[in-house]
């Protein structure tokens, strides 16, 4: 029998983002104080960790991707070795998934990382398709003109089944959204692999907050990006009030991308169809993260603000003016309770400069839409 120490039989699988026994990889981490606690050898912190893509070591307190069996199988965090891995991912949803329902069942289950990333994806690019091919038929005029015509039978089972399938796709992107990473056996136990928090000093330098793996970061995002394409603004606003900082900071990142779309083209062509419907009523959702507890939310909030007033598609509130002009005029440190003692607001020097620098954009745009407003 094979000892727990010892390697499963290699295969031929040679796939970059699944291990030779065929296990699906995810990010993974290990501190000191976790070495062996009752897992195989392999899975050890000071086991020797060879990235199949680059043939570098991993040192010991890196990240990783590998899988959550005891196969010798790792790749690392560098972002060529990652974009490799992706490919290899892609390759095979091209090869098994050749239809979006494929790829919706494939963004709904979170056991793959690799897998997840390459299906969004390719959800994004055939969405951002299908509205490119809808607006220039739109924009090219027919003549004669036609004459409009009741809605036929077929024509409704086809938008039955269009806004059926929309509706599954948010639904999968809403899930990816709110993934809560790889589950394994010991998920919730400080014993387990799959989570940032319980090797929080090993998987960052200490520099920045790190809320999550970059790969799980990267999923949510473009979760996001693929609600945005979709125009799911309800969707992406009901996120911006989760529990979670790192759900909330990619809804930011969401809206600012639907933004984006509701601006009109540098060549003078009109904005995407109904990218700019219900801006406004996420505006204050977005401008309550201004005073989030995250600093990547708050960062990620007046980032979107600010490109929300930059359209000009919905009026500026007066509540919204005040919590940006707040936000700007308030300070780093804070009194801690009724001590003497304050506490910094921000730890991170980038994230606090990118902040004002959106807040004060955010400010000057606003001032300029109520003097237009008011003349």
């Amino acid at each position: 029998p094979i000892s727990s120490g010892a390697s499963p039989p290699k295969s031929t699988h040679t796939q970059l983002h699944r291990c030779p026994s065929g296990h699906a990889v995810n990010p993974h981490s290990l501190d000191s104080w976790q070495e062996r606690f009752g897992f195989a050898g392999s899975q050890s912190f000071s086991h020797k960790r060879i990235c199949m893509q680059c043939r570098d070591p991993i040192p010991p307190n890196w990240a990783f991707l590998g899988c959550a069996h005891s196969c010798d199988h790792y790749v690392c965090c560098r972002p060529s070795c990652v974009a490799s891995l992706l490919a290899a991912a892609g390759e095979e949803l091209r090869a098994s998934c050749a239809s979006r329902a494929g790829l919706v069942e494939v963004v709904s289950r979170p056991e793959s990382m690799p897998l997840q990333e390459a299906a969004l994806d390719r959800l994004i690019a055939g969405v951002m398709a299908a509205d490119d091919s809808d607006a220039a038929r739109v924009a090219q005029p027919t003549f004669p003109p036609q004459r409009p015509s009741r809605i036929q039978p077929t024509d409704a089972a086809v938008l039955a089944a269009a806004a059926e399938e929309r509706a599954s796709l948010v639904s999968a992107c809403g899930q990816a959204l709110r993934t809560s990473g790889h589950v394994d056996l010991r998920h919730g136990t400080s014993a387990t692999r799959g989570s940032i928090a319980s090797t929080f000093r090993s998987a960052t330098d200490g520099s920045m907050p790190v809320m999550e793996y970059g790969g799980w970061k990267a999923v949510r995002v473009k979760a996001a990006l693929a609600l945005a394409a979709l125009r799911a603004s309800s969707d992406l606003a009901e996120a911006v009030d989760d529990a979670r900082p790192e759900v909330r900071e990619a809804a930011c990142l969401g809206i600012e991308a639907l933004a984006k779309m509701s601006r009109p083209s540098e060549d003078g062509s009109p904005c995407t169809p109904s990218a700019a419907t219900h801006l406004g009523g996420v505006m204050e959702a977005v401008a309550d993260r201004l005073e989030d507890e995250a600093e990547l939310v708050r960062a990620a909030a007046a980032d979107t603000l600010r490109t929300l007033l930059l359209c000009g598609e919905a009026p500026v509130a007066d509540e919204i003016f005040e919590k940006l002009v707040r936000a700007s005029r308030r300070p780093d440190c804070t009194p801690c309770g009724s001590s003497n003692a304050s506490r910094r607001l921000w730890k991170d020097t980038v994230a606090k400069g990118r902040f004002d620098r959106a807040v004060d954009d955010a400010v000057r745009a606003a001032r300029q839409l109520i003097d237009q407003g008011a003349a």
